[in-house]
């Protein structure tokens, strides 16, 4: 059975590059923009301090693993450190995502990163990654929300999710369906009943047309009854005469 996926995956996001106003000798890091998957989250406010610290403490590290990726575990901690540095126009770009321990099971990590690099390019030209942070900034934000939108939950749990919703919908379509079965059942047994019905008041006017017709016929045999009488007395007065 797969493992349940925590409320979020991605617990924060960021993109950083060496900090333009010092020098190469004393260089620094600043985060262009961050997000955090849950501001509920009691580890919020470390993750930005813990990027800082990552940064200002390895940057010498991260610079030779241009165009690479390291994973950092915390497992004391609940979540995974996932970095992707990119060398470009002579800066040094992060991609730095801090991920539950459980994001490996539901999303594949090497291509999360390699969209994380491509959809920040879609939006922010190379030639521009030396420019000022405010420049930057709204469209690295945009970066990271379309990410935490689409890796923040487990891709099993939309495809349980869509089925759950699938079956609620198939279930409705059996009881409207039973529910015309049903109704069907009612059509037939009041077709039925007007169909006997029908039959009762066929049989009747057919006994009705039979006792008219006998009494029509009794009325013209009085009548010739009568008319011979009347005939055969004239005759017979007649006669004697």
């Amino acid at each position: 059975m797969s493992a349940a996926a925590p409320p979020t995956l991605l617990r924060y996001l960021c993109i950083a590059r060496p900090d333009s106003k010092n020098t190469d000798a004393n260089k620094k890091h600043e985060i262009l923009a961050s997000v955090v998957g849950d501001e509920r989250d009691g580890q919020a406010k470390q993750f930005k301090i813990y990027a800082n610290k990552l940064m200002e403490k390895n940057w010498k590290t991260v610079d030779k693993l241009v165009n690479n990726r390291m994973k950092l575990a915390n497992n004391e901690q609940g979540y995974d450190v996932q970095v992707h540095v990119e060398f470009i126009e002579n800066s040094t770009i992060l991609f730095i995502a801090m991920t539950d321990n459980e994001f490996g099971k539901h999303h594949m990590v090497s291509a999360f990163l390699d969209e994380f690099k491509a959809s920040f390019y879609r939006r922010v030209d190379k030639s521009e990654v030396n420019a000022a942070k405010s420049a930057l900034e709204k469209r690295c934000k945009e970066t990271l929300v379309a990410l935490q939108s689409k890796y923040s939950k487990s891709v099993l749990q939309e495809v349980n999710k869509k089925v759950t919703d699938l079956k609620g919908v198939m279930q409705e379509n059996i009881d409207i369906s039973l529910k015309n079965v049903e109704n069907m059942h009612e059509l037939e047994n009041k077709a039925s009943e007007i169909y006997d019905s029908a039959q009762k008041f066929e049989s009747k006017a057919s006994e009705m047309r039979c006792a008219q017709q006998c009494q029509y016929y009794k009325t013209y045999f009085i009548i010739f009854l009568i008319v011979a009488a009347i005939i055969t007395i004239i005759v017979v007065i007649a006669t004697k005469k």
